[in-house]
């Protein structure tokens, strides 16, 4: 069955690390009681780029914000050159990271790039951000 993330009396429980316990009595016999460790969480929000900086001719570093969610969450992202019009594969950042190095940039030409975030819940929106690499 579903949770409704409500408690016994229909309030919301808030997001937070709970432990769930089940105790059941079968014909008047106590069962052992089962608990577990409940993550209650959300979806992951859409991350905005507050960071593009001007590495060298060939990189420039992009950081975004870091979701809030409790659930880990990973972030992929993708590359668009406006000169070749052809958007690289999708790539996740190394230890949950919220920024990454583009290298083997061309200096003044124009980018875009893609990032999407995600939990054990589901995925953001996708934020595009445009940029020409440049000082």
């Amino acid at each position: 069955s579903t949770w409704n993330r409500t408690n016994t009396q229909g309030a919301p429980v808030a997001e937070g690390k709970f432990v769930a316990s089940i105790a059941m009595t079968v014909n008047g016999v106590a069962l052992p009681v089962a608990s577990s460790t409940v993550l209650v969480t959300s979806m992951p929000i859409r991350p905005e780029v507050t960071l593009s900086k001007y590495v060298s001719k060939r990189k420039r570093k992009i950081a975004w914000t870091a979701t809030s969610s409790l659930a880990p969450t990973t972030y992929k992202y993708r590359k668009y050159s406006l000169k070749t019009r052809k958007w690289s594969k999708w790539k996740t950042t190394a230890n949950f990271g919220n920024s990454i190095e583009l290298r083997r940039l061309v200096y003044k030409h124009k980018y875009q790039i893609q990032v999407q975030a995600t939990n054990a819940l589901g995925k953001s929106s996708v934020v595009t951000y445009a940029f020409t690499h440049k000082k």
